[in-house]
């Protein structure tokens, strides 16, 4: 049907009802709400005809008049992705794009659709069995204990700890346990993860005690303000892993040939000493 503009020029569009989007409403329900997703740039014309309901189905109104109030915006996500999605904006260019990330399973523009989504009960075992598995910090915290590496043993706990309940923060869906905030969980769980690392590989290379307190105590500041550059980078783990096992690659090594100059010099020494009997028992 044509649609008249203001500067008298019209745009032909369908005619036909099912072309375009219809709007039910009724003496009980008045409002009603028409959702476009990923709408294309470009010019948008609206218009708006009312079908009264007959025996013959839909047919044009005819002495019925309706008062109708428009509202029309731009949202990035529908209802903000709702219990089970968080809305994803992504900025590329002069262009910027929206979505939902639906989790537990669940789908649609606005993770409303729960055709697939997890059961209550999976959610809550799938939570259940990944905190569990902190419980496999408690043998190396025990043997930590018992090898008087104290030190090592508290960042084996931090870790534990802050591991289990960030994961439990972290779940999709209604089975949640935050005690602090997420980001505050997060950071400590990737920094308690890192420095496990490191506190570790810098026993190993049974250094001096007060160099292995300064590397602890560098290595928890770089590991800090890596962190707070990028969480997620890959160097993260990489770089201090490297570091460290370089460290105690020197460390053997020079160890090694500390104790094969060692042996060398008991070897010669014992030579001489027998060298020096003989020509004694010989010169008496």
């Amino acid at each position: 049907m044509p649609l008249s503009l203001h500067d008298n020029t019209s745009v032909s569009c369908e005619s036909e009802s099912v072309s375009g989007f219809n709007l039910s409403i009724n003496t009980t329900t008045n409002i009603t709400k028409l959702r476009i997703p990923y709408p294309q740039t470009g010019t948008w014309y609206l218009s708006l005809r009312s079908l009264c309901a007959t025996e013959h189905g839909f047919e044009l109104c005819t002495n019925v008049t309706a008062e109708v109030y428009l509202r029309s915006y731009l949202t990035p996500c529908i209802n903000d992705c709702g219990t089970y999605g968080q809305c994803k904006l992504l900025r590329t260019n002069n262009y910027l794009y929206a979505a939902c990330e639906c989790k537990a399973g669940w789908d649609g523009w606005g993770c409303t659709d729960n055709t697939e989504a997890y059961s209550y009960g999976f959610q809550l075992l799938s939570t259940l069995l990944l905190c569990l598995s902190n419980l496999m910090f408690v043998p190396p915290v025990t043997i930590a204990i018992r090898s008087h590496y104290l030190l090592e043993a508290s960042v084996y706990i931090f870790t534990m700890f802050f591991s289990t309940f960030y994961h439990a923060c972290d779940q999709p869906g209604i089975v949640v346990f935050c005690i602090m905030e997420y980001d505050v969980l997060q950071f400590c769980d990737f920094l308690g993860s890192l420095m496990s690392v490191w506190v570790t590989v810098i026993a190993m290379a049974r250094l001096k005690s007060i160099i292995k307190q300064v590397l602890y105590l560098l290595g928890a500041m770089a590991l800090s303000m890596a962190l707070q550059l990028d969480r997620h980078g890959l160097w993260n783990l990489l770089g201090p892993s490297l570091f460290a096992l370089g460290i105690m690659a020197i460390a053997w090594v020079s160890s090694i040939v500390h104790m094969h100059r060692f042996r060398v010099f008991r070897t010669v020494k014992h030579l001489m000493y027998n060298t020096v009997i003989k020509r004694a028992c010989l010169f008496y």
